[in-house]
């Protein structure tokens, strides 16, 4: 799911637009399950956030460019 987190206690979800920054840290949870968010993280979120801020970049360029 690139769209973002969804926590299950207490039911949340959050939009990967809404996130400034994420960190893993030692929870209740198990080293697996630990290494298992990391990977969501970075193989998945991470790189859909890239992607968001590289196309708003684009379209602020682009949106300068017509200003003049």
């Amino acid at each position: 799911m690139e769209e973002g987190l969804l926590f299950y206690k207490p039911p949340m979800f959050v939009h990967r637009s809404d996130l400034h920054s994420i960190a893993v840290g030692r929870g209740g949870g198990s080293r697996e399950e630990m290494q298992v968010l990391n990977s969501y993280i970075h193989n998945t979120l991470v790189k859909a956030m890239t992607k968001d801020a590289e196309e708003n970049d684009s379209e602020d360029a682009q949106d300068d460019d017509s200003v003049e």
